[in-house]
């Protein structure tokens, strides 16, 4: 299962297990030698709880709770989907679907339930980490805060510094051009920020019952808040099957289609077409948007600790890291997250070397690395 980051397996991390990652997934093949493994990492959530739980000397030197909604998981929809008859609907009710299961995270009777559906959705979590990890992974859970975020004097300033980071990294072939508000404010972006559609969910308005309701598809992966829309499946709020209506679909007049994929996948979707709707983060959509032009109608998480720099004990500083490689995913929000820190602290990105290594292994060698002691 993919991660809000390219080219990765947290199935590959885990191998069956939901904390130690030590045995039974095979070698890291060579990447440090003989040598004790990586001094430092840069890697998200599970990853995170798995290496501070399976070595004591190693620990967080710096995380994502230094750029509170900067790292924004979301849904967006194409332009010209929401264009369609029916399209209002379909993003109102994918809205309320995240909603729904938010409700139930939130009620005491039912949030143990809830927590443990989302966990085998995303990984098998235990229901301790899960608690960790939904703290971690800061949930949007209700329309306020929804509003907040796409509506807020925060949101155009985070952008711009998303876009140049993407620019800068070659993450983008060209700088998109952004819109916040509604479709008549910024009717030309090719990605715009629309609190619009939460909106009519807060106050309660509904689609059109029909007896032949159109059908739109979303586009998800295994990710905390993502997994909702799975765990909304199961729960009977929707029906993920083309053809077949829960209760938000009904209410909406629209059928809604559950396309479960990992995260490379859902992005060549929705790219080519090939579903209405995908869930993403602000910087995997900005390359998409070029071609496809799209609308973020939900935020639904914020990496809040969930990505972090991991270090051994011999790392006091942040200086400590000059001539030591600190491997991660490049390209992706855990290099973004790197830089950034880098950043508020008042260090220069070129006196650091980030090396391109997939998370899972780079966990998984830190964690390699206690066994051999």
């Amino acid at each position: 299962m993919n991660s809000r980051n390219h080219k990765t397996s947290w199935t590959a991390a885990f191998c069956g297990t939901a904390l130690l990652i030590t045995i039974g997934c095979g070698g890291v093949g060579g990447e440090f030698g003989n040598d004790n493994g990586p001094k430092a990492i840069v890697v998200w959530n599970p990853f995170v709880i798995a290496t501070l739980t399976a070595r004591e000397d190693v620990r967080v030197l710096f995380d994502s709770t230094k750029i509170p909604n900067e790292i924004v998981d979301s849904v967006v929809v194409s332009k010209s989907s929401l264009e369609k008859p029916g399209g209002e609907a379909f993003a109102c009710a994918v809205i309320e679907t995240f909603y729904e299961v938010n409700k139930a995270m939130a009620d005491p009777a039912k949030r143990d339930d809830t927590l443990k559906a989302i966990g085998q959705k995303f990984a098998d979590v235990s229901l301790e980490d899960m608690e960790k990890v939904v703290k971690q992974t800061k949930f949007y859970g209700t329309p306020d805060e929804g509003i907040a975020v796409l509506t807020g004097a925060e949101l155009p300033k985070t952008m711009e510094t998303v876009v140049g980071f993407c620019e800068s990294h070659g993450i983008v072939d060209q700088k998109p051009s952004l819109g916040f508000g509604d479709a008549e404010k910024a009717p030309d972006a090719a990605l715009r920020f629309d609190a619009s559609y939460i909106e009519k969910v807060k106050k309660g308005d509904t689609g059109t019952p029909s007896s032949a309701p159109p059908t739109f598809s979303l586009a998800w992966s295994e990710y905390p808040s993502w997994s909702v829309f799975g765990v909304a499946d199961v729960t009977g709020i929707i029906n993920r099957k083309k053809g077949e209506l829960g209760p938000i679909e009904k209410k909406w007049g629209v059928d809604i289609e559950l396309k479960e994929a990992e995260y490379d996948p859902c992005l060549a979707m929705y790219g080519a077409g090939q579903c209405d709707a995908v869930c993403i983060t602000n910087m995997d959509i900005l390359q998409p948007s070029l071609g496809r032009p799209g609308v973020m109608v939900l935020p639904t998480s914020t990496s809040f600790g969930a990505d972090a720099c991991i270090v051994t004990s011999d790392i006091k500083t942040v200086e400590d890291l000059k001539g030591v490689k600190v491997h991660g995913l490049e390209k992706s929000v855990s290099e973004y997250c790197f830089v950034r820190n880098l950043e508020l602290l008042n260090q220069a990105e070129k006196d650091y070397t980030f090396s391109n290594m997939d998370p899972a292994a780079a966990a998984l060698a830190m964690q390699q690395a206690a066994v051999s002691d």
